[in-house]
Order: C-alpha cells, then sequence, then structure tokens
C-alpha cells in the first residue's frame, strides 16, 4: 500500500472540514468517526482509490500529548494468550506486528515528532511472576525474548525501588501525537476526502447493497460504511453500542529531579495498570480510575495517589495539566474489528495507546474492502454485549475497588517472597 501524500509543515494551513451535507451525497465509503481513528481509516482507503466522505460527529478534543507504538494489540504476551489459542494469538500478533511498521511509515511521512523509544514492562501486584508468566507467554508464541532489567539498573532508569525486575522491549517508539490530528486532516484532504465536522448521524439504513446515512441536513449514500466513533451509537448501531464500556483514566504531569531523555515508556503487568515515563525532569503518568474524573482537581488528587505508590514525595506534589479522559474497551479485551454484514464495519476498542491498532483496523478494512482479504476474520464474530447501563457502571466501580484492595495485599506478599528470591539466588550465587 502506497502512503505517499503531500507534505505538511508549519507553513501549510490547516485543512478546514466542509460545511454541512446537503441534499444526497453519494461515495464509495462513508466514515463515521472521530479524531484519528476516522481520519487515519478515512485517509488509508482514500490513497487506495475510494472515494470517501469522513463524517465526524464532535469537534477535535483535547487529550494525551504522547503515545506509543508497539506491536502485540496495546497487550501483553501473556494477556494476548490469555484470550485466544495459541494459533489465533499468534496470526493476531504478527497482523498487528505488519500494521505496526505500517503505522510508523505513516508517522515518518506525516513528519511526527519521535520522543523516544523502548517500553519496560514492569510487574504489577503479582511481582516477578508477572515477568516469569509474560516470558513462558512468549516463548509459548515463539517470539523473541526480551532484555531482563535487574533491580538496581531498573533503579537508575526510573528512580523507584518498588519493582523488582523489568522485561525492555526496545523496538517500541513513542510519539508527541499532539500535532496528530490536524496532520492527518491536512493528509486526508489532500487525498480527496469529503471531511463534514459536527455532522452527528439520526439513522441509518444499512440493509441493502447502498448503505443509508442520515443526518439532519442531507444524507449519504455509500457502497461501505464504517463506524469508528462511540458518539451517538446507541441511537443508529444499538448492537454496536452495548458490545463496548467506557474505560476510564486520568492524565497529568508532576516535576521530577531526575530522569533521563527521551527514555522508554513503563508500563504495569496486571488488571489495573499504571503506565508513566520519565522525561528530563518531567513524569508523565496515566493511571486507570474507578470513574470519570471531569474535574481537574479531582483528576489531579487521583494522579498523587497512584503516583504517590511508586515515589512517597509526589503523593503530595503539584500536578500540571490533570484531566479525565475515556477510552472504549471490549469485555474480551481485544480491539473490536471487524464485518458486521456485507459492507457494514465496525473498528473500537483500540486500546489505550491504539496508534498500532488503528493502523491494523484500516489495513484490515482496507483490504476486505478493496482486495476482498479475509484476515479480518481472526477478530471473530459480530461483538457480544457488555452488561451495559446503572448496572455496568455500578459492576464496574466495585471490581475496580475491590480490586485495588486486593491488590495492595499482593504486592506487599509479593515484594517479601521476590527479594527472599533475590537473596537466595545472590546467596547461592556466592
Amino acid at each position: 500500500m502506497s502512503t505517499a501524500v503531500r507534505a505538511t509543515g508549519p507553513g501549510i494551513a490547516p485543512a478546514e472540514p466542509l460545511p454541512a451535507v446537503r441534499g444526497d451525497l453519494d461515495c464509495d465509503v462513508c466514515v463515521i468517526g472521530d479524531g484519528t481513528p476516522g481520519l487515519w481509516i478515512a485517509l488509508v482507503l482514500a490513497l487506495r482509490g475510494r472515494a470517501v466522505v469522513l463524517l465526524e460527529t464532535k469537534a477535535p478534543e483535547a487529550g494525551r500529548q504522547e503515545s506509543i507504538v508497539a506491536a502485540g494489540l496495546d497487550l501483553t504476551a501473556m494477556d494476548l494468550c490469555a484470550r485466544a489459542d495459541r494459533d489465533r494469538a499468534r496470526a493476531l500478533y504478527d497482523l498487528s506486528a505488519g500494521a505496526t511498521r505500517s503505522a510508523l511509515r505513516l508517522l515518518d511521512v506525516l513528519r511526527l515528532e519521535q520522543t523516544g523509544e523502548g517500553e519496560l514492562l514492569v510487574p504489577g501486584p503479582a511481582g516477578l511472576a508477572d515477568l516469569l508468566d509474560e516470558a513462558a507467554a512468549r516463548d509459548v508464541l515463539g517470539l523473541p525474548e526480551l532484555k531482563r532489567v535487574g533491580e538496581a539498573d531498573l533503579f537508575d532508569l526510573i528512580g523507584t525501588d518498588l519493582y523488582s525486575g523489568a522485561l525492555l522491549d526496545p523496538d517500541a517508539r513513542r510519539f508527541d501525537v499532539g500535532p496528530l490530528a490536524q496532520l492527518l486532516g491536512e493528509a486526508a484532504t489532500a487525498a480527496g476526502v469529503r471531511r463534514f465536522i459536527r455532522a452527528p448521524v439520526e439513522s441509518v439504513d444499512l440493509d441493502g447493497v447502498r448503505k443509508y446515512i442520515q443526518l439532519a441536513t442531507g444524507r449519504v449514500r455509500a457502497d461501505h460504511a464504517i463506524f469508528c466513533a462511540t458518539r451517538g451509537l446507541g441511537r443508529v448501531a444499538p448492537w454496536l453500542a452495548r458490545a463496548v464500556y467506557p474505560a476510564t483514566f486520568v492524565t497529568g504531569s508532576f516535576h521530577v529531579s531526575s530522569g533521563g531523555y527521551g527514555g522508554p515508556v513503563v508500563r504495569e503487568t496486571g488488571a489495573r495498570p499504571v503506565r508513566f515515563a520519565l522525561d528530563g525532569g518531567h513524569l508523565a503518568f496515566t493511571a486507570p480510575t474507578a470513574t470519570y474524573q471531569g474535574r481537574e482537581v479531582a483528576a489531579a488528587c487521583a494522579l498523587r495517589r497512584q503516583a504517590g505508590l511508586l515515589y512517597p514525595r509526589l503523593a503530595s506534589a503539584m500536578v500540571g495539566h490533570a484531566f479525565g479522559w475515556r477510552a472504549a474497551r471490549a469485555p474480551s479485551g481485544l480491539p473490536l474489528i471487524g464485518r458486521y454484514r456485507p459492507g457494514v464495519w465496525y473498528a473500537l476498542a483500540l486500546g489505550q495507546d491504539p496508534l498500532a491498532n488503528v493502523s491494523l483496523a484500516a489495513d484490515l478494512i482496507g483490504d476486505a474492502i478493496v482486495e476482498r482479504d479475509d484476515r479480518i476474520a481472526l477478530f471473530g464474530a459480530p461483538p457480544l454485549p457488555s452488561t451495559w447501563g446503572a448496572l455496568g457502571a455500578g459492576l464496574r466501580w466495585t471490581s475496580y475497588w475491590a480490586g485495588r484492595l486486593a491488590d495492595r495485599g499482593e504486592r506487599r506478599r509479593a515484594r517479601v517472597a521476590d527479594r527472599q528470591e533475590v537473596s537466595t539466588v545472590e546467596f547461592s550465587s556466592a
């Protein structure tokens, strides 16, 4: 697939979306999506010769400024093995690896700034047992062994002694994604995508060969419809809206006294992992929460509580630009990428660091439409409904806090066991 797009840069004015749809508008593909997923998928299909209309249901929002591009569906190897049998898990990993290379090529063409490389996988509450399980899972899948980082070396890298070791993936890349939506928008417009912003869909007719997407001021007729936004799904695609739930997170930054520049991102294992990166005197920190934290003060409190477990002095530190955000997630834990019926496609629940999965969705859907490739079937049948509404939110809140309490006790026990194991190894070596 060619990724040749018009060069962009500070001297080129940003691409402006078109005014509202008027009357009937015909196209090959109608993409209903917001932000990076919608723009990326629309761009890839336009570059493959399809007439594309992109309906962005809301204006772009501020979000995380950095994201990781790495193979593995935004999952650890042991999580991937827990969600699929060996052959399917390896096939999914290989698809993800190919999409990661495709994503890096496109980001290079867009001249997006790379801010770091490498990812450290550190043990969650289960301690070193998680790293052993991860190494075993990679061996089962036939993946290259990751470099092991000892406790002393890890302390030099991240400045906390909470973790007894880590595994280093040197191929992961960290990018500044702040300007990505604008760059994708410019490239999509240059490729011929017709963009309409703040164009909420009122109804859809997906039964015939031609798909009809009704808006307040007009209608789009397309051979294919792709859903990659959660906003308004309950009204037009309830079968898809009920298949995801909102996972909630907080992100912010702290000033710290030390840290390497452009170092690896750190990701915990476990059910409620945190992710952070040290860059000079700056610590960027992301953590899951039980509920959405819409106010900056509440988000900052949640960040201090979580970061204080790793760096006790941060429990009362100032937090810079703290905010809460949501990411769609499927009960299976895998991205939702697939075909609902002929000509109806979806790409949702693309992960906390979604760029590689967005690239994967664009490649698979593009291959299925243009080349009638069926590799998208690896993601399985149309999604099953999750526990939705107030009941689902209550169950997830209870599960989160019960898990947090259990994690504390498990982390203490694992810490003692890990130190005993390390001491035994050192004594035996002596």
